[in-house]
Order: structure tokens, then C-alpha cells, then sequence
């Protein structure tokens, strides 16, 4: 009878020494930056609109829920447009982005591959246009809409370094708000291709 309640108790006196080493590893904030290669789509037949690069920059966390599922959130500035062909010639785009997503990655002990996607809120910061004719700088129409919801999907790689871990993307955004018209070109919406990387420290619950 003794044996039994020893074992249980040895258990138990295991699983709480290994609690915290194992909860040290549930999350992982960091700071990031990046790289965006944007275009608007847009509802103009014909229409020739050509992608332009922007920078990214802000905040992430990842909080594991298991070996190898995670939950994702970040909020980052962006810097997004367009270069249409025509009257208007270059539009600016910046904004607060939110992404949330699922993680799915291969729980490998150092480098773990993984793959996500989930939605994305997009907060305008500011908007600009610049006419071909005389070059000038002015704000978007009024209506241009201040928020953009977007579905973000992607691949990345996650690398135990230190006390943390780097962490790399590959994603798309799709816009799917109809953000509003700038010049003869209606009906925009946000396209974006990115690259991230950041590094993240690792805390406990």
C-alpha cells in the first residue's frame, strides 16, 4: 500500500519540478522589422498599377499551447501603397497593423519550422496621393476608409538562440476591406507580400 502512495508521490514531486522549466517556454516576446513589397488591387479594368517596397517595425508574441500549436500577435507600423500609372502616380499607405493567427509548426528541439494564418486589422495612420502632372502631395479623398481588415497567411522558422529564440516570416496579406477610390482608380484593396524578423525573449506564466 505504501509503494503505490510513494510512486504517486515521487510523480507529483516530479511533474512540479518540471512545471516551471516547461512554463518558462510558453512565451516568447520580442521586437521586429521587416520589409514590404505592396500593391492596391483595384476594380478598374485595364487599370496598370505597379508594387512598390515598405518597412515594417513594432512588437510580437508567440504563446505555445503545446508542442507544436501556438497562438500569434503582433502590432507593428507599416508602410504600404501603390505606384498607378496615370493621374495619380504614387500612394502612400501607413498604418497600425494587428495580426492574430494559429501557428502549426514541427516541434523540433532548436530550429522549428511552422506555417500560420488568421486575420489582421489594419488601423490608418495616414494616407497621401501625389498627382503626375505637378508632382504635388496631398491627402487621400475623404471617405477613404480607416480601417482595414485583412486575412494573413505564411510560413517561418523559429531558432532557439540564447535565452530566446529568432524568429523569421514569410507572408500575404489580402485585403479584404474595399478601402475607397484615389483618383479614377475605385474600390482599392490592400496586397501585400512581407518578410519579418525578430528576436524574442522567453518568459514563463
Amino acid at each position: 500500500m505504501r509503494r503505490p502512495i510513494v510512486r504517486l508521490a515521487l510523480t507529483a514531486a516530479a511533474l512540479a519540478a518540471v512545471a516551471p522549466a516547461a512554463s518558462a517556454q510558453n512565451i516568447l516576446i520580442g521586437p521586429m522589422a521587416g520589409a514590404n513589397l505592396s500593391k492596391l488591387d483595384v476594380s478598374n479594368v485595364g487599370a496598370s498599377v505597379s508594387s512598390r517596397t515598405g518597412f515594417l517595425g513594432g512588437a510580437f508574441t508567440r504563446i505555445a499551447l503545446g508542442p507544436s500549436l501556438a497562438i500569434g500577435a503582433e502590432a507593428f507600423f507599416s508602410g504600404q501603397g501603390a505606384d498607378p500609372v496615370g493621374a495619380i502616380n504614387r500612394v502612400d499607405l501607413h498604418y497600425v497593423n494587428v495580426p492574430v493567427y494559429l501557428r502549426v509548426a514541427v516541434p523540433l528541439p532548436v530550429v522549428k519550422p511552422f506555417a500560420f494564418a488568421g486575420p489582421q486589422l489594419g488601423m490608418k495612420v495616414k494616407c497621401e496621393q501625389r498627382a503626375a502632372a505637378t508632382n504635388t502631395v496631398s491627402d487621400c479623398p475623404t471617405g477613404f476608409k480607416s480601417a482595414d481588415w485583412s486575412a494573413v497567411g505564411g510560413v517561418g522558422v523559429e531558432i532557439g538562440l540564447g535565452g530566446g529564440a529568432l524568429v523569421s516570416t514569410l507572408r500575404y496579406q489580402y485585403g479584404l476591406s474595399e478601402l475607397g477610390n484615389v483618383g479614377a482608380l475605385t474600390d482599392l484593396k490592400n496586397r501585400v507580400a512581407t518578410f519579418t524578423l525578430g528576436y524574442g525573449i522567453k518568459f514563463g506564466l
